[in-house]
């Protein structure tokens, strides 16, 4: 029972030394530190928008920026528009961030090496139109790696500044760069040519685009209107090199370029050229400046497109399916004639003595008209199956008018899916559409399983 006693006053004072070690010693420290510092904005006097010149430098790293007209423009290393976006991030760092000046006893007998101050310390200048102030930083981070010293060039008062500043003096050049290529483009005419195939020519007629020459082709006004959208998604990940020269275009594939275009503005023309895809990336170079850029091969697939990624991808199932009266399949173990009789379908020749599975016939009809092509084919391009087809489907109307003629020919896989190669009487090139997209039409299941219905 004594022992217990022990052990239980003993808790009591290990419990009543925690509780003064953390509201007196702890505290106290905490209220010392406080002292030391105290939270001051250094760039309290400016605005984002006073701000006209940013320059830092740290070893050999010499970095200059001008605002002329509101538009940022790098001036060191070289000559440049700056991001927009960098810019003004940059800008809220020096203009939003807290610094705590040190409570030093004597300022001016303080050694700056002491805080990480050298000879060659790196700065960040800044100039409005009426003043500028250089900020030195330290070369270390302070102990605990969260922040930097800082002093004003001229003043002996030490700061507490983010590592967001030190941050700033190790920015990639590239970085500050703007990263557009194209731009916002708004063009009357633009020629598309992709792995050497035929040029894809396209010219605005009022609020129309039509191929050149052949104005009859019904395109696509969706693909036609992405396509020009995705030129301004168009962004530089890495600029190789300044002045492109015929050994840097053969370096980065250039001089036997993947895809070529020739864009027609009002007012100028503007061309680039693309490399082969090569682990993720792209090689470009325009005719505005000579830069060989480094680009995302996600970028540039909407821009990869050749004349049947621009055509209207429906028109060869266009029809209307209300005067669908008559569906003829022609197919290995099947052949069939079915006719509509107002709500319901009938087996008017072959058939087995089935009856017709009228649901399925009218979802068939729906699902043919909701088809697209997935690619025109060139005629050079091979076919396989078509001559003869290896199915045939008919729609005909109560005249006995052929509405639709689709032949179907071999499948075929090409990456993860599988098409077969079709042909409809509504156009007169070749084309392939998802195998998927024809074995949804259940053709096989035109006709009742269990033979007459009840």
């Amino acid at each position: 029972m004594k022992k217990f006693g022990s052990t239980y006053i003993f808790a009591i004072l290990v419990l009543a030394i925690g509780v003064y070690t953390y509201f007196f010693e702890f505290k106290k420290a905490e209220e010392e530190k406080l002292k030391e510092t105290e939270g001051i904005k250094l760039l309290r006097d400016f605005s984002q928008e006073q701000i006209t010149s940013i320059r830092w430098q740290k070893g050999t790293t010499d970095v200059e920026m001008q605002k002329k007209d509101g538009l940022w423009r790098l001036l060191q290393p070289l000559d440049a528009e700056a991001d927009k976006y960098t810019m003004e991030s940059v800008l809220t760092t020096l203009t939003t961030e807290k610094e705590d000046i040190l409570k030093l006893d004597d300022p001016k007998g303080v050694d700056p090496k002491s805080f990480g101050f050298a000879a060659g310390s790196g700065f960040i200048e800044i100039k409005t139109s009426g003043a500028t102030k250089r900020f030195i930083i330290s070369d270390k981070k302070t102990f605990d790696g969260r922040q930097y010293h800082m002093k004003v060039d001229g003043n002996n008062e030490i700061y507490l500044v983010s590592t967001a500043f030190g941050e700033l003096l190790e920015k990639p050049v590239k970085e500050l760069r703007s990263k557009e290529i194209l731009g916002e483009i708004l063009p009357k005419q633009f020629t598309v040519q992709v792995d050497g195939k035929p040029e894809a020519t396209f010219e605005k007629f009022g609020e129309e685009w039509k191929n050149v020459p052949n104005k009859d082709l019904k395109l696509d006004p969706k693909a036609v209107g992405d396509w020009i959208a995705a030129l301004k998604y168009v962004k530089a990940h890495d600029f190789l090199t300044e002045n492109a020269t015929d050994a840097d275009k053969k370096k980065y594939g250039l001089d036997k370029p993947n895809l070529k275009v020739k864009i027609l503005e009002p007012k100028k023309s503007i061309e680039f050229i693309a490399s082969n895809p090569k682990d993720q990336k792209i090689y470009l170079l325009t005719n505005q400046k000579p830069i060989i850029y480094e680009v995302t091969t996600a970028m540039m697939t909407p821009i990869q497109k050749t004349i049947s990624d621009f055509r209207d991808k429906k028109i060869p199932f266009t029809f209307d399916e209300s005067n669908v009266t008559q569906v003829q399949i022609d197919k290995p173990g099947l052949k069939v004639t079915l006719d509509k009789a107002k709500d319901h379908w009938k087996v008017s020749a072959g058939g087995d003595k089935k009856d017709a599975d009228t649901a399925t016939l009218n979802s068939l009809v729906t699902k043919l008209r909701d088809i697209s092509v997935d690619k025109f084919l060139l005629p050079q391009d091979v076919v396989k199956g078509l001559t003869p087809p290896s199915q045939k489907l008919i729609l005909k109307d109560q005249t006995g008018k052929t509405i639709l003629e689709l032949a179907l020919g071999e499948k075929f896989v090409e990456g993860p899916d599988q098409f077969i190669y079709a042909k409809t009487n509504l156009i007169k090139e070749n084309f392939v559409v998802k195998a998927s997209k024809i074995d949804e039409l259940n053709v096989d299941r035109v006709l009742k399983s269990d033979g007459k219905a009840p």
